[in-house]
């Protein structure tokens, strides 16, 4: 018998725990176990791809913020769908999912340690409340362990994402790539991708950018990612303001992030210091294109980038210092080869996703054995 497995997330829109999740759904042994997907709004770029792969989508409605009714939606899918392991990956999700587990007696676990960054007081209380009474808790860093103050706690257990090096096999050159986003006049081209809210900080993207417009005038800046209407007007108010808008393309949202890393020369990931990254997906597809990466010291990036080989970390909310790494790599470009050659090496050996699926997978495997055990 497969074993019911009911993941929860809040949407299926582009972002990292989406993605993790549409890459675990990728390797998980389907003779094994049985996934069904379960989300709280149904818009979303990734659930074209969950269709494709023959997993059923639910629709858990809820008719204002803190309306408790999903719950009992919840536990009425458990039963008819006899789900043996709810597993959820967001903060929303787990409020719900864990509650409707534990009272329905299924496994719970939680994957809503993802990073994070200052809240105020009642969101950070509905996040740790279902913490504390799921049977195991998935951290995808060690820094989100220390930041949930979850250390030593023994139903904790960090499983680091997993990239699909398939995704990186592009049908596109590069040249026809540049050509197709108008960037064919440049000399180098630096990206950042990330959704335009304000803990992924572009300002001091920006900022840098302008600093080393002075000594490269002729390298582009890509900002890929969409988000908060009033973050992005901000954005481009800035741009106007500091006079670069030939130099920098605001590209939104895409479906071609593979192909737009595969373009640059640089990656570049700002955080804001209220911003604890976790295990940036952003980090790991730069480096699994090749891409020397310079990220702020947020979180889990140092988990990630081995500093002076794979890339640079840097001081949080200071361009002058990110500025200086950038035309560091620029200048020399063995040296921005070299550690783009590192990064992709350390990827492969520490971050695929053959690795990450088989951890999940003998998580689940221990947890349905003791539970079984129990029973006898």
């Amino acid at each position: 018998m497969k074993v019911n497995i009911l993941y929860l997330e809040d949407q299926l829109r582009v972002g990292g725990a989406e993605r993790q999740l549409i890459e675990l759904l990728k390797g998980l042994d389907k003779n094994k176990y049985n996934p069904n997907v379960g989300i709280f709004s149904t818009e979303g770029e990734f659930i074209d791809q969950v269709k494709e792969m023959g997993i059923p989508i639910y629709f858990f409605k809820r008719k204002w913020r803190w309306d408790l009714s999903p719950i009992f939606g919840l536990m009425g899918f458990i039963k008819e769908h006899k789900i043996e392991i709810i597993h959820t990956l967001s903060a929303m999700a787990s409020f719900y999912g864990i509650l409707a587990g534990r009272i329905a007696n299924v496994i719970t676990i939680n994957g809503s340690i993802r990073g994070g960054r200052k809240q105020k007081f009642h969101r950070w209380c509905m996040q740790k409340w279902p913490l504390r009474i799921s049977d195991l808790i998935i951290s995808n860093s060690v820094a989100g362990v220390h930041n949930f103050g979850l250390t030593g706690d023994d139903r904790v257990r960090v499983v680091y994402n997993g990239i699909d090096f398939k995704r990186f096999h592009l049908k596109i050159g590069t040249h026809e790539k540049k050509k197709e986003l108008g960037i064919t006049s440049f000399s180098k081209a630096i990206g950042m991708v990330a959704g335009l809210r304000s803990a992924k900080d572009h300002k001091t993207f920006l900022e840098a950018a302008d600093l080393v417009l002075r000594t490269f005038p002729n390298v582009c800046f890509l900002v890929v990612g969409s988000g908060e209407e009033r973050y992005q007007r901000v954005i481009k108010d800035f741009i106007r303001d500091k006079g670069g808008q030939q130099n920098i393309f605001l590209l939104g949202n895409r479906n071609d992030v593979e192909e737009i890393l595969s373009v640059l020369d640089i990656s570049v990931l700002a955080s804001a210091k209220t911003q604890q990254e976790g295990n940036s997906n952003s980090v790991l597809e730069s480096m699994a294109m090749s891409l020397p990466v310079v990220a702020s010291d947020s979180g889990g990036n140092k988990e990630v980038i081995v500093e002076g080989v794979t890339g640079y970390v840097v001081p949080p909310e200071n361009p002058h210092v990110l500025a200086e790494k950038i035309v560091e790599l620029l200048d020399d470009k063995e040296l921005a080869q070299k550690m783009g050659r590192a990064g992709r090496k350390r990827v492969e050996q520490v971050f695929g996703l053959d690795r990450m699926v088989g951890e999940v997978e003998n998580i689940y495997d221990s947890l349905l054995s003791v539970r079984q055990n129990g029973r006898r």
